[in-house]
């Protein structure tokens, strides 16, 4: 009883410490630009997702991108 949603970023996949990902203040860009970056969108995905008791999960894909699963419960 549950909804997930999956968002697919094709480009550069993770280390293999993925879930550090969601804490906040943390990136894992390789490339920077001049453009700033606090490392806190993912955090805020997570907390956001806990607090109406969801999960979100990360893996890479074969060497060509990163999906992102998010699960929610579906209300009784």
């Amino acid at each position: 009883n549950q909804v997930s949603l999956q968002v697919i970023n094709q480009g550069p996949t993770l280390e293999p410490d993925q879930q550090q990902i969601f804490t906040a203040m943390i990136t894992d860009r390789t490339i920077w630009d001049e453009k700033p970056h606090l490392g806190l969108g993912l955090y805020i995905v997570r907390s956001i997702l806990e607090h109406h008791g969801g999960t979100i999960e990360v893996r890479n894909l074969n060497n060509d991108g990163v999906a992102f699963t998010a699960h929610l419960p579906t209300a009784d």
